[in-house]
């Protein structure tokens, strides 16, 4: 792990300088064989990376894609999410640390959640709805 990069547990994130390597290394060692340099950075790495004196900064953009249908019996009627976003993270000495998202979403719902959406202005855990134009 890259010195002074977060840990994230389900409880909160942690700056990695508080916590015992040895209570996280078996879960985030990774293991994974990478062959090309495309694959390494994308997967293993930070697109962003900067590291100076007291400042380290990370930056990746962030992917989320779905797909399916609604029953199996009509193949023209089909739901999907496509979620694109960046993160940025960083610490500013040894007392400030941050991490923000930004995600914009494109989905299509099942026609019984798509109409309870519409009418609430809502999308179920994503945020509001602005439909889209084609």
């Amino acid at each position: 792990m890259i010195a002074n990069q977060n840990v994230h547990t389900a409880i909160k994130p942690y700056q990695q300088t508080f916590i015992s390597p040895s209570s996280y290394a078996a879960v985030f060692n990774d293991t994974g064989v990478y062959y090309y340099e495309f694959t390494v950075k994308l997967f293993k790495e930070n697109l962003l990376n900067i590291k100076e004196d007291d400042v380290f900064l990370t930056a990746d953009p962030l992917f989320n894609l779905g797909t399916g249908r609604t029953n199996y019996t009509d193949t023209t009627t089909s739901i999907y999410t496509n979620t694109r976003g960046v993160r940025v993270s960083g610490n500013i000495t040894s007392k400030f640390s941050f991490e923000t998202r930004y995600y914009e979403n494109q989905f299509y719902y099942p026609e019984y959640l798509d109409s309870v959406a519409d009418a609430r202005g809502v999308a179920f855990g994503l945020g509001r709805v602005k439909n889209f134009q084609r």
